[in-house]
């Protein structure tokens, strides 16, 4: 009976996320309530309050959905390079423009950074070759630099009308890599 209870859960919480961005294709954010979400999701307030306590919770449930796929993404490659990693990365993005489009729109990108934040070590378990850390301290900025900087770049790439493939991006980005290697 508990593994019916938290499907129905987990079905209404992705109904609540996904009234959420619906909603926000038509006003504002901060325009948004809870009522009006669970009405769009045709889910009680109730149902709502069950599973979040306010509305920047659909938030986080969406970009822990986005790091769980993205994660699942990351350990079916079969070559971790590089390369290869930011090209997954993009295609992965590339498939959620529209909602990380709506992000941008309503101020709230930067909660996909802060939240990447702390799944950064699980996200960072991975060995490819870009990862050289000689103790803890310097895992924890280097994981931040990465983020950062992918963060930064996945900005710039979102705002594009005509965006670069994945494979561009990498190489861009391997570019900017290799100069700051260089220059070190």
């Amino acid at each position: 009976m508990k593994e019916k209870k938290n499907r129905i859960s987990e079905q209404s919480k992705k109904w609540l996320v996904e009234a959420l961005f619906d909603l926000m294709k038509e006003k504002p954010y901060s325009a948004i309530s809870v009522k009006e979400i669970s009405d769009k999701a045709q889910l009680s307030r109730r149902t709502f309050y069950r599973n979040f306590n306010i509305k920047e919770d659909l938030l986080s449930e969406y970009i822990n959905y986005l790091i769980e796929e993205y994660m699942k993404n990351i350990e079916s490659l079969n070559d971790l390079t590089i390369e290869n990693t930011i090209i997954t990365y993009f295609e992965f993005c590339s498939k959620h423009i529209e909602e990380l489009k709506l992000l941008k729109k309503n101020y709230l990108f930067h909660t996909v950074m802060e939240q990447l934040s702390l799944y950064m070590l699980d996200i960072n378990k991975f060995k490819t070759e870009w990862h050289n850390f000689s103790n803890s301290v310097e895992k924890d900025y280097i994981c931040r630099f990465n983020i950062g900087g992918l963060w930064n770049v996945l900005s710039k790439w979102v705002d594009n009308d005509k965006r670069e493939s994945p494979s561009e991006m990498a190489k861009i980005i391997l570019k900017a890599i290799g100069n700051l290697s260089n220059s070190i």
